[in-house]
């Protein structure tokens, strides 16, 4: 499951943001119905929704994580590791907001980068409170 190329098109998949973008751009040309056609008929979008069917809890595989998951099993350990530490956004005492740009992997990225930085710059004792909405 892990090897870089999409088996029926020597190429990897195409992400969800990628299609999303496309049919933004020009939605009565590429509507968003096929745009998400697209997107699951994708062999390797379809390996990972094969690997959830089959498994439960924590071993699942997101789909829109696709580009994290082609990058391979380290990189994609990592993500998720730092996303389950940093989640979706962080705010400062002082009110900043750090967030990804966008749903693009190298937003997310971004966004994990400045993060886990921040948090390494708190004291031992100060607390910490995640919020799920």
């Amino acid at each position: 499951m892990w090897p870089s190329r999409n088996r029926s098109s020597g190429w990897p998949a195409t992400p969800w943001p990628t299609l999303l973008a496309r049919h933004l751009a020009d939605p009565a040309r590429y509507p968003r119905e096929r745009a998400e056609a697209d997107f699951h008929n994708q062999a390797r979008v379809n390996a990972m929704r094969m690997h959830n069917a089959a498994s439960y809890g924590a071993a699942r595989l997101s789909p829109g994580e696709l580009e994290m998951f082609q990058a391979g099993p380290m990189a994609y350990q990592h993500y998720s590791a730092t996303t389950a530490v940093c989640g979706d956004a962080l705010l400062t005492p002082d009110g900043h907001k750090l967030a990804p740009a966008s749903d693009a992997l190298t937003h997310r990225v971004t966004y994990l980068e400045q993060a886990t930085r921040y948090l390494d710059t708190i004291e031992a004792d100060q607390r910490l409170l995640a919020v799920a909405l």
